[in-house]
């Protein structure tokens, strides 16, 4: 298994079957909240805003993030989650442009947000805002560009054996690259990654700023998710309730995540049963209701 840079097609399969797990269960065993919000296929009109907070909110004035750079492609395209608040469209695009800078391979985004925001048909706890983006580690061998109907199906291997044990087989040192140049920015809020991924960051670059943005949590063991600080132009939106704390938290607070307890807490999350809830809205969502 050594040196392999791309799942077989049985991976790729279970991925892709994963991948519409969660809506597919709450729709067979659990009566599923309505929700008008994916099918919202433009953009609300004005200037651009972000309006709530990350899990529940919407975004008005969104941008579409482009399918196809020289730096970067964007998967699943069908779903429609690749609208964004226009500073995380710029964010985006600094990031390609860094990337390629360095030499490093497209990499892959995933889940970003709806035209309008909102919560998706999987109610995903946030991208509602348009300040959330979802990079995949894992990128195609050199050269590779994945097609349309690849970019659909192909999935994203996990970069950690499960519950917080060692990173996986598709690990590579050079994918902490990317999530370096992604750090950096000051309109980063946070970064949310797996613990191991933290943990091999601070192996690499003890010390660095940075890596105090990068936050341990559930869920992240096959991509990054960036999220972007509220925009001043948006003074209804609601930033994180707690600020990142001071220091690299490579410390103690990492540590904190490897115990028998945190790690049945992974194993409990990871196998319970999917509960689709939907959000109260702030009120000045509904008009984004209306063409």
């Amino acid at each position: 298994m050594a040196g392999r840079t791309r799942p077989t097609a049985g991976f790729v399969f279970l991925a892709a079957i994963f991948s519409v797990f969660p809506a597919f269960a709450a729709s067979k065993k659990t009566k599923v909240p309505d929700n008008p919000w994916p099918a919202l296929t433009s953009p609300a009109p004005g200037a651009a805003e972000a309006i709530g907070g990350y899990g529940a909110g919407c975004l008005r004035g969104g941008e579409k993030v482009a399918a196809e750079d020289p730096s970067y492609q964007v998967m699943r395209p069908q779903r429609l989650r690749d609208f964004a608040h226009p500073d995380l469209v710029a964010f985006l695009r600094n990031l390609a442009a860094r990337c390629k800078k360095e030499g490093l391979e497209p990499f892959l985004l995933g889940d970003i947000g709806q035209a309008r925001g909102g919560p998706t048909s999987s109610f995903h706890a946030s991208h509602q805002i348009g300040l959330d983006a979802d990079i995949w580690y894992w990128r195609p061998e050199k050269g590779k560009r994945f097609t349309k109907e690849e970019r659909e199906t192909v999935g994203a291997p996990n970069m950690v054996v499960p519950y917080f044990e060692k990173p996986s087989e598709y690990w590579k040192p050079e994918m902490l690259e990317t999530l370096r140049l992604a750090s950096d920015p000051p309109e980063v809020e946070r970064i949310f990654v797996d613990p191991i991924i933290k943990q091999e960051a601070c192996k690499k670059y003890p010390g660095a700023a940075w890596l105090r943005r990068l936050r341990p949590l559930w869920g992240h063991d096959n991509h990054f998710h960036v999220r972007l600080s509220c925009p001043k132009a948006s003074p209804q939106c609601r930033g994180a309730k707690e600020p990142v704390p001071e220091g690299d938290g490579c410390g103690e607070e990492l540590a904190s995540w490897f115990t028998p307890a945190s790690k049945a807490e992974a194993k409990r999350r990871a196998l319970a049963p999917y509960k689709p809830r939907m959000p109260t809205l702030p009120d000045a969502c509904k008009p984004l209701l209306k063409d």
